[in-house]
């Protein structure tokens, strides 16, 4: 490997490094009442035929919300309290 070769692998990795931590400081991580009620409300909806469309996290308040169909939206809160929406 060339030193040319070397020193763009340097600097793609330490942007990709750069673009990792930038990443996991905007992802906000679930707590674990909030996982555990989301995967039993998503057991519970496909077990009636119902297809999950989207589970994703709101990053503004931190609650989970579960898009069902057009008509089913559910909110999670931090200690695992859930309600339609």
């Amino acid at each position: 490997m060339s030193g040319k070769e070397h020193v763009y692998k340097l600097y793609f990795y330490q942007v990709c490094c750069g673009l990792v931590s930038f990443l996991c400081r905007e992802i906000m991580t679930p707590t674990t009442s909030q996982v555990w009620k989301c995967f039993q409300l998503c057991c519970d909806l496909t077990e009636k035929y119902c297809a999950v469309d989207l589970v994703t996290i709101d990053k503004r308040t931190g609650k989970v919300i579960i898009l069902v169909r057009e008509e089913i939206n559910i909110e999670i809160e931090h200690n695992g309290e859930w309600k339609f929406v």
